[in-house]
């Protein structure tokens, strides 16, 4: 347990100091400290594998704690006022040792054949055994999850039994967060914005899919709650909320390579999901530029790497590192694009025009090979609408409010929150046809647990409409003059 304790305590102090610098200050300090803090410890382990040094969960977890002390006496040393409030660390560190001790004895942990293969890594990391790994378990397993556990093979425990189930309590305080500042661009400060954000928080808690993540070793929920802190920071960023912008726009450029090593998949997404921040005159060609090549660099290198992890293992290479390694390439010469003076003008056609792209290539897929559609057509209703994913009526309930707010409310900027979640529709159903396989019935199946991802977003979303400047469909709504930078819906 004592490793467990200062693994977490570490991952929380390093983060939360971060946090507490960028002036980000309140209830959600601790949350966010976590989060940050796991990026850090990412971060670090990644650099450690990718370089060649030593995978040793104890430097990582040094560098976790030590580099962002550093930064705070940094910051001191600038003038900048980061004093602590000592009661409230002292409050929090007693509520995470009860919650470790909590969980710890609990041991609700729920495992597949996924988890132990996770599981196998990050023994070969604490081991300094992982340039042994076989190059399929590396592709397919990516580093997150087994970097998140890989300390507690120093207690020869194989993984952390809390720090899924943190990770998930700190997922639920985000998106309050998150929703506490929407709400607070119109509605301003009230108990109707306390009922709003809690009911906000019920919506992500009551949902089963949540609950079985909260417990379930692998990288779904951490890819959740990235994608909620990705795109959320470039909500509050366009919403001109009173937070520190810098670090609003810090923070995606650290959270990006972490998704890339993930999931297979998620350099991919994460160039359509980042794809109204491209072409959005909001923010600088710089900016954007910088943001493009951190996605395109963190691509072509840990694709590299899986490279020379095939040829030295004598296997042929994968498609997909080439596909994804020829992807980090083609966006990285898209670069200079951003710069265009024009591309603003066409940013809304752009978006739209590669969303009706993806539908068709989702048409022209079925027409080749309509046996992978349908079969995984009927898996998902199963699964969905039948209850073989164990959704409950969660999932429909949401998709039913999700489609309400989407065609009975307006709200200016809110493309950058409802692009991410509409084009992951057509981008799941390609994702078959890529691996050659439908979609299977059981709440294993990958798309079933894919949905999650987009679960914290969509909650987001829906609590944003209440900043609507109209309600009904357009036929029914009095004429106005749309914002510029308004969603067409």
């Amino acid at each position: 347990m004592i490793i467990e304790l200062l693994s977490i305590l570490a991952i929380l102090s390093g983060g939360s100091i971060l946090v507490h610098t960028a002036g980000i200050k309140g209830w959600v300090t601790p949350a966010l400290g976590f989060v940050v803090g796991l990026l850090v410890l990412l971060t670090c382990g990644s650099i450690q594998i990718l370089t060649g040094i030593s995978t040793s969960p104890i430097l990582t977890l040094a560098v976790t704690v030590l580099g962002p002390v550093l930064w705070w006496y940094y910051c001191i040393k600038q003038g900048q006022s980061v004093s602590i409030p000592w009661l409230r660390v002292g409050l929090v560190v007693v509520i995470v040792f009860a919650s470790v001790i909590a969980f710890r004895a609990a041991n609700l942990i729920i495992v597949s054949p996924d988890s132990y293969r996770y599981l196998q890594l990050g023994s070969l990391l604490e081991s300094g055994h992982i340039l042994h790994a076989e190059p399929n378990l590396l592709m397919r397993r990516q580093l997150s999850v087994p970097l998140m556990h890989v300390a507690a093979n120093i207690a020869d425990e194989f993984y952390l039994r809390s720090v899924t189930p943190l990770l998930a309590m700190a997922t639920v305080m985000i998106l309050a967060w998150f929703c506490q500042q929407t709400l607070l661009l119109v509605h301003g400060k009230g108990r109707l914005i306390h009922f709003l954000t809690l009911l906000s928080a019920l919506l992500l808690l009551t949902n089963h899919r949540f609950l079985y993540n909260a417990f379930y070793i692998n990288a779904h929920m951490l890819y959740a709650v990235l994608i909620l802190l990705l795109v959320g920071c470039y909500w509050l960023y366009v919403n001109n909320t009173a937070h520190n912008k810098s670090a609003l726009l810090m923070l995606p450029l650290f959270i990006v390579p972490i998704l890339v090593v993930s999931r297979p998949e998620a350099a991919l997404q994460l160039g359509l999901i980042l794809l109204p921040v491209f072409v959005s005159n909001i923010f600088s060609p710089r900016y954007r530029a910088q943001l493009l090549l951190v996605l395109s660099g963190s691509t072509i290198i840990w694709n590299v790497f899986l490279w020379i992890k095939f040829v030295l293992a004598g296997q042929p290479v994968h498609i997909s590192v080439v596909g994804m390694l020829c992807l980090g390439l083609v966006l990285a010469l898209c670069t200079p694009l951003l710069f265009w003076r024009n591309l603003d003008r066409l940013s809304r056609p752009l978006l739209h025009s590669v969303e009706i792209g993806l539908w068709l290539a989702l048409v022209i897929a079925t027409l080749l090979k309509p046996a992978i559609f349908f079969d995984s057509l009927d898996a998902t209703i199963d699964n969905i609408v039948f209850g073989w994913g164990l959704w409950g009526y969660s999932l429909i309930l949401l998709v039913l409010l999700f489609i309400c707010c989407l065609l009975l409310t307006r709200v200016e900027n809110r493309i950058f929150l409802r692009y991410p979640v509409t084009i992951f529709i057509p981008f799941g159903i390609l994702m078959a046809f890529m691996r050659e396989q439908a979609y299977r019935l059981g709440f294993g199946d990958s798309l079933n647990r894919m949905f999650f991802h987009m679960v914290p977003l969509a909650i987001l979303f829906i609590t944003a409409s209440a900043l609507t400047t109209r309600w009904g469909f357009r036929s029914m709504a009095q004429t106005s003059t749309v914002p510029p930078t308004e969603d067409i819906q």
